[in-house]
């Protein structure tokens, strides 16, 4: 029996003549579905309150991860303009795109993967850690 079931059959047993007057069945009948349908009520807005809190934390996520989606797009092409123009870094004459290509994927995954587990490896690190390995 679910409780609007029981609200029903509560409702179903109050005598009309009686409902109002203080210490007969049907008024105590009429208190108790009113409080369970009162309880019901509170009962659907904590689901709704529950419900909107957990949109409002996935769409927190999702705003989370469309911002770190897109700062790492714009590091990709910043490094891939790097590449392209090695002069800017000053490796044209000692260029190799490919090996420049595996370094910096490999250090935006391991950014990436870093910061998903909340270790905190900043663009500054990877930034750094690259030049380090092309300029040493």
């Amino acid at each position: 029996m679910t409780p609007q079931d029981l609200i029903d059959d509560l409702r179903s047993r109050i005598n009309p003549t009686y409902a109002a007057q203080l210490g007969t069945e049907s008024y105590e009948r009429r208190l108790c579905a009113e409080v369970l349908e009162g309880l019901l009520t509170e009962i659907e807005q904590l689901r709704q309150a529950a419900v909107d809190d957990a949109d409002a934390l996935m769409i927190a996520h999702m705003q989370g991860y469309a911002k770190a989606k897109d700062e790492y797009r714009k590091d990709a092409e910043r490094y891939r303009f790097l590449r392209n123009h090695p002069e800017w870094i000053g490796l044209e004459h000692d260029f190799r795109a490919d090996e420049i290509d595996r370094q910096v994927d490999d250090q935006m995954a391991q950014t990436h993967n870093a910061q998903l587990n909340a270790t905190g490896v900043s663009r500054v690190e990877v930034e750094r850690h690259v030049r380090a390995h092309w300029d040493g």
